[in-house]
């Protein structure tokens, strides 16, 4: 089930629903108290109708055709008529079409996708991909956090990103071990500037690289004319200088809530000068000019972590996490040949990880001895 059709499908439907109970009211001349002053054919797009609106209409249908069951005249049997069309229309349409899409909604709990075989998972893209065509399959995302080459903590979680992941699985793992951990170590996938504020907040060092790492790392980075990372910026004027020395003011600040309901606040900078710039077509391929959008706490913290991973220390412990998280998989998808969980459900699929990373330190113990 994918959430956009269920979003269009389903606007759709109400927009039949907002005509058809217009069109049930003039039958029944019986004004719908659910919906109190509204005039329902004057609904606005955003306006859903709910499966108990739609039951209630039903009640409301049964009740008067009950009231003219027994009129003989013209005019009741075609009011029955048509009641009995829009009675149809409800139980063996408009009902069940409204009561899919609402537990489908349900389902959904903030992902775009879940599995009809397994509500629980989410529609992934998988590093196996046998068609070579990019193919989605509907998984788990596991975390497993490890010390000293041991899985200290896993957990399933249903998104396949890992930045959401980070602070609720560090949450289970402390609460679990009733302890605090001094340093975090993981990859790119883990950096944001939700999870650097989690971490700092918590008092942990987080070893984590962010997504553009590497490449700002690199000569050719700063080398690129048309990075506005590489152009000159006065803080002072709020004044960004663009390659055909052009300014570049700003022009506004916009706030925007993630997933997870984290504030980040953009300082948005655009050039007025494109029009018949030279290096127009290389700098930009908007019809409106060049624009920036410039996050100073997101700068602060991405200056900090390159400080952290510059040191002799951490870049050892970078070393060290790839030896360490990445040795699990390793063993269990290549030695042990797991690839694919043989049950459904996120508790049941917890389980049968669980199993495994018992088995993987009972080995490590073994090995050990």
């Amino acid at each position: 089930m994918w959430k956009k059709a269920v979003e269009k499908n389903e606007k759709k439907l109400d927009e039949k629903l907002r005509v058809f109970l217009k069109e049930v009211e003039e039958i029944t001349d019986v004004e719908n108290r659910e919906y109190g002053n509204k005039d329902l054919a004057e609904l606005g797009e955003d306006i859903t109708v709910t499966s108990e609106e739609i039951k209630a209409v039903a009640d409301k249908i049964n009740k008067k055709l009950d009231e003219i069951a027994d009129s003989i005249n013209e005019e009741s049997k075609d009011v029955k008529k048509k009641l009995k069309k829009a009675k149809r229309l409800i139980e063996k349409d408009y009902l069940p079409r409204k009561e899919k899409y609402e537990k489908a909604n349900a389902t959904f709990k903030g992902r775009n996708s879940y599995s009809k075989t397994d509500e629980d998972a989410t529609f992934m893209r998988m590093k196996e991909d046998a068609m070579l065509n990019g193919q989605l399959k509907p998984g788990y995302n596991i975390q497993v956090g490890t010390e000293n080459n041991f899985v200290i903590g896993y957990d399933v979680f249903p998104n396949p990103t890992d930045t959401r992941t980070l602070k609720p699985h560090l949450e289970n793992v402390m609460n679990r071990l009733d302890c605090k951990f001094e340093t975090i170590i993981a990859d790119a996938g883990y950096g944001s500037e939700e999870n650097y504020d989690y971490l700092e907040e918590k008092e942990i060092i987080g070893a984590i690289k962010y997504s553009t790492y590497e490449k700002e790392t690199k000569r050719s980075f700063k080398k690129k004319t048309f990075n506005f990372e590489n152009w000159n910026y006065d803080s002072n004027q709020k004044l960004y200088t663009c390659p055909a020395g052009n300014p570049v003011p700003y022009k506004k600040t916009v706030t925007k809530k993630n997933h997870s309901g984290y504030l980040q606040t953009y300082d948005v900078y655009q050039c007025d000068n494109c029009e018949g710039c030279p290096y127009r077509e290389l700098c930009t391929k908007s019809e409106y000019g060049r624009m920036i959008q410039r996050n100073e706490h997101w700068l602060e913290q991405k200056s900090k972590v390159k400080n952290l991973l510059a040191t002799d220390e951490y870049k050892k412990l970078m070393k060290k996490r790839s030896t360490e998280c990445e040795t699990v998989f390793g063993q269990i998808k290549d030695n042990q040949k797991f690839r694919r969980f043989h049950l459904r459900g996120s508790k049941k699929v917890g389980t049968e990880w669980g199993l495994l990373m018992l088995g993987y330190d009972f080995k490590q113990l073994a090995r050990l001895s």
